[in-house]
């Protein structure tokens, strides 16, 4: 199987996790979650740390996932980020690395156009502190921010996920 990087994208309460993680069982890929890494530079949990604001926590946890997915890819790994994908500097950062490790690149956007599903799943899951707790279709209005532009999959995500899978894999070439 030639090795790959894949994005997530979508808004939170969409699925991406769910998928980000099915998709890692079925094919041996790396799964890196942005909000471990994130949470953990905000929350400061240990005793010689202290929480870091997120004006620096946004970009070092980006700096941090993309170090981990060189490393990764380097060693012969598939890896998914389970993130966003927001910024289209981030979506060029990650087809960059796998251009580089030579390994192929997707995206897929977990689409889920409804208010009242997203909040109610954000309310049914323990958060962690880089979580919205506020369901939003507004992901690509924020500063900085585009719509995806690169050839990528949009999965509905209303579907259950063991629905949702054969069609990632098959993007995937899987």
């Amino acid at each position: 199987m030639r090795r790959f990087l894949l994005q997530m994208a979508g808004e939170s309460g969409t699925g991406k996790s769910t998928l980000a993680k099915a998709i890692g069982r079925a094919t041996g890929a790396v799964v890196l979650d942005k909000d471990i890494i994130k949470s953990r530079i905000l929350d400061g949990e240990e005793v010689w740390m202290t929480g870091l604001p997120e004006e620096v926590a946004g970009p070092l946890h980006h700096a941090i996932v993309f170090d981990l997915v060189d490393s990764l890819l380097q060693q012969g790994f598939s890896v998914v980020i389970d993130g966003a994908a927001f910024f289209p500097s981030i979506r060029a950062r990650g087809q960059a690395l796998a251009e580089a490790a030579g390994a192929a690149y997707y995206i897929i956007e977990c689409s889920l156009p409804d208010l009242v599903t997203l909040q109610s799943r954000i309310d049914s899951k323990e958060l962690m502190t880089s979580q919205p707790r506020v369901a939003s279709l507004s992901g690509f209005a924020r500063p900085g921010t585009g719509p995806i532009t690169e050839p990528h999959l949009i999965i509905d995500t209303r579907k259950p996920p063991e629905v949702c899978l054969p069609d990632a894999l098959e993007y995937l070439s899987l």
